[in-house]
């Protein structure tokens, strides 16, 4: 799995491999794009 780190980052692939994380429903994969400590709010 790749690591995103903010200061060195690849905008495209970082989105291309979101979207195929979101549409692929894998979890660990889209999360894999989020900082350990994230906290989501709705």
């Amino acid at each position: 799995m790749r690591s995103w780190c903010a200061s060195n980052v690849d905008y495209d692939a970082f989105a291309i491999e979101w979207e195929a994380a979101w549409n692929a429903h894998d979890l660990n994969r889209i999360l894999a794009h989020y900082a350990e400590d994230v906290v989501f709010r709705s």
